[in-house]
């Protein structure tokens, strides 16, 4: 995906450069980029955050989603009833530092996520998430989350996750 976004700007902006074959520069930039994007994938810290975690408010899951292959969070509401739903993107926060967010939509328990327009109407955002991966002193991976209410600018406080550890 990055990599295609990457080749239409760089199709679509190319400077005037005193290389007297732009069409060589431009292959060599995309040959630099392709190398870039191997050798800095977010597979590996994608797959650290997948999983169960639970914090002291609560528990959430982080998997990929079985149609889209998206990485995806959701979050129990209450009594389970209903749950925070939403489609994580990659990013980087104020910082710099590798995040993903997502918009939050409330979904019913046994309710189906929205796929497209074919699934019908797009369900109300509720609000935002920030997800980052962190650890402790000693080593142990967790991860923080921040919301973000719909007509808020302002993340709210990070709640920190640690994983779920399974009962084998």
């Amino acid at each position: 995906k990055h990599l295609s976004a990457a080749r239409a700007s760089l199709g679509g902006n190319m400077s005037k450069d005193t290389k007297a074959d732009p069409a060589a520069d431009v292959a060599e930039k995309l040959e630099k980029l392709d190398l870039a994007s191997k050798g800095d994938s977010e597979a590996p810290k994608t797959d650290k955050v997948k999983g169960f975690w639970k914090s002291d408010n609560g528990e959430c899951h982080i998997f990929e989603d079985k149609i889209t292959s998206q990485l995806t969070y959701e979050e129990l509401i209450g009594d389970g009833s209903e749950r925070l739903h939403g489609r994580l993107q990659a990013d980087t926060d104020d910082s710099g530092a590798t995040c993903w967010k997502a918009e939050l939509m409330i979904l019913e328990k046994d309710e189906d996520p929205w796929y497209g327009p074919s699934c019908g109407e797009k369900p109300e955002t509720v609000g935002y998430i920030m997800v980052q991966l962190s650890s402790e002193k000693d080593g142990d991976l967790e991860i923080e989350t921040r919301i973000r209410e719909d007509q808020e600018e302002k993340w709210q406080a990070p709640t920190k996750f640690k994983p779920i550890k399974d009962e084998a």
